[in-house]
C-alpha cells in the first residue's frame, strides 16, 4: 500500500513538472510552465483533452499506439468507471485491455479487475467465463469481513470462504442468483451470539454448537445435549426414498415421525389425530388413532401380521387384536406360564378351529401331555343362553373325569355334568362337612299352640300300620325318587318330634297320677299291713290266752278232779 501511494506521488509531479511539448507531428517545439498537450518524459508521453479513452491522461509506452505488438500502460483516468489509477496490459491499440492493478476512487483496490468491490479485491479470470475472486469485503449489511474467497461465473453463482472479524467467526456459503445458500461458523443472519457455530443452509439453520458444548439439529435454541426441530422435513439415515433405514420426520402428511427399515423390519412413529405418540414395529397400517406401542411381523412376501398394541389408556392387546380391557389376549394357545424346575405350565386356550370343544385353562406337570386340572367353558356362550358351563376336570387314570360343573344360570353340580333344575347345587356323592347351616322359611312351632291337637295315639298306631311311615313325612319310596328337601324334612322331622314332647308331656301327667294313686294305695297298704301285724298279736296273745286257759282248763279240771277226789275221800 505505501508502494502504491509513493507511485501515486510521483505521477502527480509529473504532471506538473516543465518539460517539452511533445507536438502531434511527434516532435517537441517548446517547452513551459504551462501544462502540454503532450509532453514527452524520458520516453513516456502525457496527453489530456481527447475524448479517445486511451488518450485521456495517462503515462504509456510509446509502443502502445503506434505497434502491433503487446502494450503495457500506467493511467490517471476520469473515464466513465470513475477516478482510478490503472496498470494494464493488451494486445494492441484500441483492444479491451486486461487490467492488472486498479485503484479506484473509493479506496478499493483491485487486482484483474476494474470495479473492485472491497478494500483488496482479487479476481483470476477463468476461460468460460468462471471468475475465482479473494476480497476484503462484507457480505452481512453493516457488518465487517476481514478475508472472502468467491468462485463464480458470470450470472454471480458461486461458493465462498469468508472469515469475519465479529466474534471471530467463519462462514462458509454458496452464493447463487436464487438462494443464499450459507454454512456460519460463528453467527448467522443479524444474530450474533459469542461462542456459537452454525452450519447453515437455505436460509436455514441445521446444525448449531453452543459454548456448552450442546448440539441442535434445525434449531439454534438449544437447551438439550441434543436437540433436533425439523419442520416440513425429515432426517434420513441410508436411502430413505426406497430401502428406508432410518428417517425423522415432521410433515403430518406423511403419518409418520420415525420411520426404521431394513429388510421387511421397520419400526414406525406416527402422530394423527388426537394421539401425541404412536410406534409399530413392522406395518404402518396396524396404526390406530387410540395406538400408542404397536408391534407386527412378517413373513417373506406375506402380509404384515399384528402381534401387539398398546394404547393410550394402557391397554395391552396381545395376537393382533385392538384391547378392550387392560389385557386382551387374542389366539389359540392364548397364554401360557411355565416353570423351569419340574415343567409345571398353566395354560390358557381360547375356542379355535384347533381347539373345538371351548375355551379353557389346563394345568400341566412335568411333560405329561395330560393336564391335571382343566377349567373348560363349553356350551352355547351367548348372552341370553344360559346353556354355557364352565367345567372343573380333573385326570383320574390318564382320564379326564369332570369334577365340578358352574351353570351360567348360578347352578353348580359336583361330580355330574347335570345340575338338578330345582336346585342350586347338586352333588353326586357323599358330603362331609363339620357344620352345615340352611336358612329356611318357617319352622314348627305351631305344635306347641294351645288350639294343637296331635293324633291319638291309637289312631297314630292305626296310620303306621297301614302307611309303613309317618303322617307328614315323605315314604321311602318317594325319598328314592324325588330325594330329600333338607330343610323342609327337618321341619317336619322337628314338627314329630314336637309332637313327641307333646305326648311326653302327656304321658308325663299320666304318670305323675297315677304314682299319686299308687302313693295312697300304698299308704293304705302300709296301714293294713301294720293292722294285719296288729291282729296277728292278738292273735298270738289270744292263742297264748287260748294256751293258758286250755292249762287253766286242765287245772280247772284237775282241781275239780281233786275236789271230786277229796270229796270222795
Amino acid at each position: 500500500m505505501k508502494k502504491g501511494v509513493l507511485l501515486f506521488l510521483i505521477l502527480a509531479c509529473a504532471v506538473l513538472a516543465k518539460g517539452q511539448q511533445w507536438n502531434p507531428n511527434g516532435d517537441n517545439t517548446t517547452t513551459g510552465s504551462v501544462i502540454a498537450k503532450e509532453l514527452g518524459v524520458d520516453g513516456m508521453v502525457i496527453s489530456s483533452g481527447n475524448t479517445n479513452w486511451s488518450e485521456h491522461s495517462h503515462i504509456k509506452d510509446r509502443g502502445f499506439m503506434y505497434t502491433g505488438g503487446q502494450s503495457k500502460g500506467l493511467f490517471f483516468s476520469s473515464y466513465g468507471q470513475g477516478a482510478t489509477i490503472r496498470f494494464q496490459t493488451g494486445n494492441g491499440w484500441g483492444d479491451l485491455p486486461h487490467y492488472s492493478y486498479v485503484l479506484a476512487n473509493n479506496g478499493y483496490f483491485g487486482v484483474g479487475l476494474t470495479d473492485p468491490k472491497a478494500k483488496f479485491h482479487v479476481r483470476n479470470q477463468v476461460v468460460g467465463g468462471a471468475v475465482h475472486d479473494v476480497l476484503l469485503t462484507s457480505l452481512i449489511e453493516g457488518k465487517d469481513a476481514r478475508m472472502q474467497l468467491l468462485s463464480s461465473d458470470d450470472d454471480n453463482n458461486g461458493s465462498a470462504l469468508l472469515l469475519t472479524n465479529v466474534n471471530r467467526s467463519w462462514a462458509f456459503h454458496q452464493k447463487t442468483s436464487k438462494h443464499n445458500n450459507r454454512l456460519d461458523i460463528g453467527y448467522f443472519a443479524s444474530e450474533q451470539t459469542e461462542g456459537v457455530v452454525d452450519f447453515v443452509g437455505l436460509q436455514n439453520v441445521h446444525l448449531s454448537i453452543n459454548p456448552e458444548g450442546q448440539v441442535g439439529i434445525g434449531t439454534t435454541e438449544v437447551d438439550a445435549s441434543l436437540k433436533f426441530q425439523i419442520e416440513d422435513g425429515s432426517l434420513g439415515v441410508g436411502n430413505v426414498s426406497e430401502d428406508q433405514w432410518m428417517r425423522l420426520s415432521h410433515e403430518m402428511s406423511s403419518g409418520y415421525g420415525f420411520t426404521f427399515q431394513h429388510n421387511n423390519a421397520s419400526v414406525l412413529t406416527n402422530e394423527q389425530g388426537s394421539l401425541n405418540q404412536a410406534i409399530v414395529l413392522g406395518d404402518s397400517d396396524f396404526i390406530r388413532e387410540e395406538t400408542l406401542f404397536g408391534v407386527s411381523v412378517k413373513n417373506g412376501a406375506a402380509d404384515w401380521l399384528p402381534r401387539m398394541n398398546l394404547t393410550g389408556k394402557g391397554w395391552l392387546g396381545l395376537g393382533g387384536v385392538h384391547p378392550k380391557a387392560m389385557l386382551h389376549v387374542k389366539g389359540e394357545h392364548a397364554l401360557k406360564f411355565f416353570a423351569e424346575g419340574d415343567g409345571s405350565e398353566l395354560r390358557f386356550h381360547s375356542k379355535s378351529s384347533n381347539i373345538p370343544e371351548a375355551a379353557k385353562i389346563s394345568f400341566y406337570e412335568g411333560t405329561n401331555e395330560n393336564p391335571l386340572m382343566q377349567m373348560v367353558y363349553d356350551g352355547n356362550i351367548s348372552q341370553t343362553d344360559a346353556s354355557g358351563r364352565l367345567v372343573f376336570r380333573g385326570e383320574n387314570k390318564g382320564a379326564m373325569k369332570n369334577l365340578l360343573v358352574l351353570q351360567r344360570n348360578g347352578k353348580v353340580a359336583i361330580g355330574t355334568l347335570n345340575p338338578d333344575a330345582n336346585a342350586q347345587l347338586t352333588v353326586k356323592g357323599a358330603i362331609h362337612s363339620r357344620e352345615i347351616k340352611v336358612k329356611v322359611d318357617a319352622g314348627a312351632d305351631f305344635v306347641f299352640e294351645d288350639d294343637y291337637k296331635p293324633m291319638d295315639l291309637e289312631s297314630l298306631e292305626s296310620y303306621v300300620r297301614e302307611h309303613k311311615h309317618l303322617p307328614d313325612v315323605a315314604s321311602e319310596a318317594d325319598m328314592l325318587e324325588n330325594g330329600v328337601n333338607t330343610g323342609e324334612f327337618q321341619i317336619q322331622l322337628l314338627q314329630k318330634i314336637e309332637e313327641l314332647t307333646l305326648y311326653a308331656i302327656e304321658q308325663e301327667k299320666r304318670l305323675v297320677a297315677q304314682d299319686s294313686t299308687i302313693r295312697s294305695l300304698k299308704k293304705e297298704s302300709d296301714a293294713m299291713r301294720d293292722n294285719i301285724e296288729k291282729v296277728g298279736h292278738l292273735e298270738a296273745e289270744n292263742k297264748a290266752l287260748k294256751n293258758s286257759n286250755v292249762e287253766l282248763s286242765e287245772r280247772m279240771d284237775r282241781i275239780e278232779e281233786l275236789l271230786e277226789a277229796v270229796k270222795s275221800n
